[in-house]
Order: C-alpha cells, then sequence, then structure tokens
C-alpha cells in the first residue's frame, strides 16, 4: 500500500504542481525561441506573391502584361496564370527551407549532444536572424533561395534543441503539456508575420523588404538566453558520466534496441506533417482568398492599388483565420495525449485532418467567404494540432546522449523527404486549370490518412521516464 500511494498523490497533483521559477524560464525561453522560428518561417509565406512578382523574370512579364489588358476576360486569363506559376515558385521557396532545416537539424542537434542546449540554442537563433535579415538586399530569386536555404539551417536546429530542453528539464507528469506549450506557442509567431503582412508587406510605401529586415530583431532574445539559461542536471550527469568516452558511448546509444525503428517512425510521422504542412494547411487561406475573389471582383479590377491592399489584409485573415485553429489543436494536443495516450491522439487527429481538409478543398471550394471564414479555424485545429505531438513524442523515443540528434534527425529529414512532394504539388497545380489547385489539396489532404497508419506501429510513451 505505501508503494502505491506516492504514485497515486503524484497523479491527483495539477501537472503544474511544484515546477520550478527556472523550469517556468526555460519553457518561456524555448517557446520564445520557437515563436521566431516560426515567425522566420511564415514571412515567406505573408510576402511571397509580392517578392517573387519582382524577383522572377516570368512572373514580372506577367504582372506587366496584366496591368496592360484592357479586355476583362484577358485579364482573367492572366490572373490565372500568374497565380499558376506562383505556385510552383512558392514551393521551390517552401522546398529550399525544408531542405536547409533538415540540415540545420542534423548539424546542430549533434553539436548539443556534445556542446550542450543553452549555447547551440544561442547559435541556431542567431543563424535564422541574420540570413533573414540579408533577405532585404536580395535581387532575384537563386539569392531568395540560398538565403531562405541559410536561415532555415537555424529553424531547424532550433526546434531540435529546444524541445530537447524542454524535454529533460520537466517531470514525466508535465512533459506533455509542457511539450504542447512549447509547440503551440509557434502560433504567435505566424499571427506576427501574418500581421506585418497586412500592415507592411500590403503598404505600398513599405513593401515586402523591411518585412524580412524586422526577422533580423529575434537575435536579441540571445541576451536573455546568455545570462539566465544552463544545461539541465539530466543533460550535465549524462555529459559527465560519458565525458571520457563519448564516441563509443554514442554510438552503442544508436545501437540499442529499438532506437532504429523509432527513428524511422518518427522520419516518416514529420514526413507526413510537413508535406501536409506545406502542401495543405498553409493553404487554407488561399481558399479563402479565392472566395473572396469572387464575391468581390471589384476589388481585383485592373489598376486598383485599393483593391490590392485590400486582397492583402483579405489573404492575412484567412491566415489568421487558419492559425488561431492551430494554436488551439497544438494547446490541446498535450492534455489529449495525457488523457487518450500518444497514439491515440496522433490517429484522432490525423482521420479528422483528412475530413475537415477534404470539406474545404472540395465540398466549400464555390462557398461565399464567411462559411470558409468559419471552417478555416476547425481545419487549422486538426491540421496543425499534431505537430506538438512531434516535441512530445520524439524526446520520448531516444537516450540522452542521442537525444537531441535524433528528435532532430525525425523532424528534420522530414523535411528533404517532404521536399519532393511540395515540388511535385507546385508542378501539377501550375500546369493545370485554376482548378487544379481543389484537385491537388485534395489529393495532398489524404496523406492524413497515411499518418494514422504509421502511429500503429509505434510506441505508447504516456507516463514513462526519458530513456537513459
Amino acid at each position: 500500500m505505501s508503494n502505491t500511494t506516492p504514485k497515486m498523490e503524484e497523479s491527483s497533483r495539477a501537472w503544474y504542481h511544484g515546477i520550478s521559477r527556472y523550469q517556468w524560464m526555460v519553457l518561456a525561453v524555448a517557446s520564445l525561441g520557437w515563436v521566431f522560428d516560426a515567425f522566420e518561417g511564415q514571412l515567406f509565406v505573408a510576402c511571397m506573391r509580392e517578392s517573387l512578382v519582382e524577383l522572377t523574370p516570368q512572373l514580372a512579364a506577367l504582372s506587366a502584361q496584366l496591368q496592360e489588358a484592357t479586355d476583362p476576360q484577358n485579364a482573367q486569363v492572366l490572373r490565372d496564370e500568374i497565380s499558376s506559376v506562383s505556385h510552383f515558385y512558392e514551393n521551390l521557396g517552401f522546398a529550399a527551407f525544408l531542405v536547409g532545416g533538415a540540415v540545420g537539424g542534423f548539424g546542430f542537434g549533434w553539436i548539443s549532444d556534445r556542446m550542450g542546449r543553452s549555447l547551440t540554442l544561442m547559435l541556431t537563433i542567431l543563424t535564422y536572424s541574420l540570413f533573414t535579415g540579408l533577405t532585404y538586399f536580395v535581387t532575384d530569386l537563386p539569392q531568395m533561395l540560398v538565403l531562405r536555404f541559410l536561415a532555415a539551417l537555424g529553424t531547424g536546429g532550433e526546434w531540435a534543441v529546444a524541445s530537447a530542453m524542454v524535454a529533460e528539464t520537466f517531470p514525466p507528469r508535465a512533459r506533455a503539456r509542457a511539450a504542447s506549450i512549447f509547440h503551440g506557442s509557434s502560433t504567435f509567431g505566424t499571427m506576427i508575420a501574418a500581421a506585418i503582412g497586412a500592415f507592411v508587406v500590403a503598404n505600398p510605401d513599405l513593401g515586402w523588404r523591411p518585412a524580412f529586415l524586422i526577422g533580423a530583431l529575434p537575435a536579441l532574445l540571445v541576451v536573455l538566453i546568455r545570462v539566465r539559461l544552463h544545461d539541465s542536471p539530466e543533460r550535465k550527469e549524462a555529459e559527465d558520466s560519458h565525458q571520457a568516452a563519448s564516441a563509443t558511448h554514442t554510438k552503442s546509444a544508436w545501437r540499442e534496441p529499438g532506437v532504429l525503428k523509432n527513428l524511422l517512425l518518427g522520419i516518416l510521422l514529420a514526413t507526413v506533417g510537413l508535406s501536409t504542412f506545406w502542401g495543405v494547411h498553409v493553404y487554407g487561406r488561399q481558399a479563402y482568398l479565392k472566395s473572396v475573389e469572387a464575391a468581390h471582383p471589384e476589388w481585383v479590377a485592373v489598376d486598383s492599388e485599393d483593391g490590392k491592399q485590400t486582397l492583402k489584409r483579405q489573404e492575412m485573415l484567412g491566415m489568421w483565420l487558419v492559425t488561431v485553429g492551430g494554436g488551439l489543436g497544438l494547446f490541446s494536443f498535450g492534455p489529449i495525449c495525457e488523457w487518450v495516450g500518444r497514439r491515440k491522439a496522433f490517429i484522432g487527429f490525423h482521420v479528422a485532418a483528412t475530413v475537415v481538409s477534404v470539406i474545404l478543398f472540395t465540398f466549400l471550394k464555390n462557398a461565399t467567404p464567411w462559411p470558409i471564414g468559419i471552417w478555416l479555424p476547425v481545419f487549422g485545429f486538426f491540421t496543425l494540432g499534431m505537430h506538438a505531438g512531434y516535441a512530445v513524442y520524439f524526446p520520448e523515443l531516444f537516450p540522452s546522449r542521442i537525444r537531441g540528434a535524433a528528435s532532430g534527425i525525425c523532424f528534420n529529414c522530414a523535411r528533404i523527404t517532404a521536399a519532393p512532394a511540395l515540388i511535385l504539388s507546385g508542378t501539377l497545380i501550375r500546369n493545370g486549370d485554376p482548378g487544379q489547385f481543389y484537385v491537388v489539396t485534395s489529393c495532398f489532404s489524404l496523406l492524413f490518412l497515411v499518418g494514422a497508419v504509421i502511429v500503429l506501429f509505434g510506441p505508447e510513451t504516456k507516463g514513462q521516464a526519458l530513456p537513459e
């Protein structure tokens, strides 16, 4: 009886009971890093239409033709062509960001397991801040793609390091909720990007370049990390225990039973998540914009600067609605997976994401803005919510000596495997008629079902201590 009483008392306490001030500080700083990480990624989404027209000769020529078009039917043909070609170049930008994130996840995850989480976290934030700020000066598309790749080195590394730091700092009973708060904080970064899109990019006196200059500001967060954070006692103990023979112990950790299987599981699960994020989730705002354009043709009128500004803000409104729902989904995933378990939570979110996506891109494609706007938060809740599970689940699958590197491989190797899918998506939309957008996004929505099947092969880690 005496053995079970402490367990009963532990489970009856609120998850935040006994969490120290320093543990809250770790969660706050890691979350701020992830907020700005997401901000850097979504900044391109918020201004890609404007930047690509300026940096891509093909789009610049089509836009010039549109400005000179006098026949409404010809003008609409040009708009459809611009939209289709833009999708191709947008997905090239997404692919460059994904591959850069993968390389950064591998590199900085490896560095964090050897040099410590705090120092590596500073390096990742400095990396993505510097190269995002330099994007202000680009003059063509190749330069943009190279800088997106380099900025992604930092964003990919930041997730691997910060998620491992949060997992190692919080006790098992609080780990899932802390990880959900950490991953859910990314929605604030997306909201900031949407606000900059609405009030900076849409402003004809400012445009898209100052938006990237603002992206250099997160470098200031490094000062807080330098002053307030240190590696967890668990991490330091593991480092001290294995310092004398680190190479041998690290190699043996990769050979422990189940590690390679869990690594493959994580890569496949994250591949589905990133393919559907960039191939389905981010296009929720586009579905809303298309409905607005259909409902208000006067805003699409030739030479209407006010119409362009209004449409940009409507697009950012759609992005904001998706993000609000996505944030609620991310914050909800932790309590849900503590209630039903990791695997059931993943399966439920993936199945629901399939349903809500097919409804948006198939049954609501001809709807007015109001029903689509109401549906977007539901769409965002399920298509993004399971991403919080990566921060919960992946660190629980691996021992301390390789946790940062292995979690980084799971999340960031998927960036490479997801990149070809996005290029294919952009190519199909580019080569098809305007309705091809809905066909391609509906087909990509079915990938969520693949994710539900993948989870069936993973272990249940609810309530378990982290592997040593």
